[in-house]
């Protein structure tokens, strides 16, 4: 997946010169890719209230928590917003009010304004290193094995 979402970027920029025109597309991707890693990595977390919808939230608490383990600590700090901010807005209502990406690599910022920013190419970068270091810990860390195959017998169920 990450080598496709690569291969999009790389394929942007050759045309482009960076990813003006893009950037949501790209950045959905990388959203989801986050999603689907923290479903690996944790389950069972406790679900959190959404602030949108009437029922609990069990994407949220794993998605943060991933980004928080995983992610340079740069974007860690930053993890709730980046879900609700990004990865919820961008997903489900595909806008972006309230958050900035930028078509490079710039470095992950709050501005004085508390506006969130990060440069796609930051992002693809850090989202890269976290699923190395997932994979890295996956090796002798039991409870993410255990969460791992948790989460791939829930989908090999829907095998048909």
């Amino acid at each position: 997946m990450l080598g496709e979402i690569k291969n999009v970027i790389e394929d942007a920029k050759k045309v482009n010169g960076d990813l003006q025109h893009r950037g949501h597309v790209v950045a959905i991707t990388m959203l989801c890719a986050v999603d689907t890693l923290s479903s690996y990595a944790f389950k069972d977390l406790k679900a959190t209230k959404c602030p949108t919808c009437k029922r609990g939230d069990k994407v949220g608490p794993r998605y943060e928590r991933f980004i928080k383990d995983f992610f340079p600590s740069a974007y860690g700090v930053f993890a709730k917003d980046i879900y609700r901010l990004y990865r919820n807005s961008m997903v489900h209502s595909w806008n972006l009010f309230q958050a900035t990406i930028h078509p490079r690599n710039e470095p992950v910022t709050k501005d004085k304004n508390g506006t969130l920013a990060f440069g796609l190419e930051n992002f693809f970068d850090a989202l890269r290193t976290s699923a190395e270091d997932f994979l890295t810990q996956l090796e002798t860390d039991q409870g993410l094995q255990k969460n791992t195959l948790h989460r791939y017998k829930e989908l090999r169920k829907t095998a048909r």
